[in-house]
């Protein structure tokens, strides 16, 4: 059985093009910064969903004027850069804040991000981790490491050849971590990649972190999870593609046809 899901993301807003000719200095884009956030606060409804606005210090990388909602052990943020307009307003979720979003606010996220239209801003997705479990299947990563490994099995990628979509062999980077014989989690592609396949044991890894899934997974004999981290060109296409979906069936089926786009065994 597969389930599919979206685990974290990460929006940029940009003030619009006529706003951002009009700054004149940082205190401009300062007020406007915090104009636009005003404005995503209200689309998102965070006060009602997360709670009161206050300051956090701890930034994502590059920005250094933060806020976050609420009292939370998850880590979400809004925040911008004092003098640098043109890396705009970061939203940041991890996967536990944005799973509590969505249940509080009962929304998917394409419902969530269909809300966020404004004249105010634009917006694009940075990085969106999206997620296939296979849920009582024969399979594991030590196998999975283990066969693409000694090229038992082989993975391609979507190609348009003139009016026609082919399947070509893709070579990317396998790195795998072992603890003993055991290989409970590893990786295809790298890092800086437009798109990394993590490969790993979801059912172990809740149960080594007590995870806010743990009774969920132990539902299950076994849990394994393919999460692909869409970033750059990537994520602000999925942007795209996410804004013009309007049912669960819809999301299912893009989440899995970006699967085998980018990774077909």
């Amino acid at each position: 059985m597969l389930k599919t899901s979206i685990d974290e993301l990460t929006l940029v807003l940009q003030a619009t093009v006529s706003d951002k000719l009009a700054l004149e200095n940082n205190k401009d884009w300062q007020r406007l910064a915090n104009k636009i956030i005003t404005e995503f606060e209200k689309k998102a409804d965070l006060v009602a969903v997360l709670g009161d606005q206050q300051e956090e210090q701890n930034c994502p990388q590059g920005y250094n004027v933060g806020k976050k909602y609420g009292d939370h052990s998850f880590y979400f943020c809004v925040a911008y850069n004092k003098e640098n307009y043109q890396m705009g307003i970061i939203v940041k979720f991890s996967a536990q804040a944005l799973a509590y979003y969505l249940k509080s606010a009962d929304q998917q996220v394409y419902e969530f991000l269909q809300a966020l239209k404004s004249n105010k801003y634009e917006f694009r997705l940075s990085r969106c981790d999206v997620d296939v479990d296979f849920l009582n299947e024969k399979v594991t990563p030590t196998r999975i490491f283990n066969d693409l490994k000694h090229e038992k099995v082989l993975i391609y990628y979507q190609k348009k050849n003139k009016d026609k979509t082919i399947f070509v062999r893709k070579n990317c980077k396998l790195q795998g971590f072992a603890i003993n014989k055991e290989v409970p989690t590893c990786y295809l592609g790298a890092v800086s990649s437009d798109c990394q396949l993590k490969i790993y044991d979801k059912k172990l890894e809740q149960i080594q972190r007590s995870g806010s899934k743990l009774a969920w997974v132990l539902k299950f004999d076994s849990v394994v999870r393919f999460e692909l981290a869409l970033k750059h060109d990537l994520a602000h296409n999925f942007t795209n593609l996410l804004l013009n979906i309007h049912s669960n069936k819809e999301l299912n089926d893009l989440i899995l046809s970006i699967f085998l786009q980018k990774f077909y065994f």
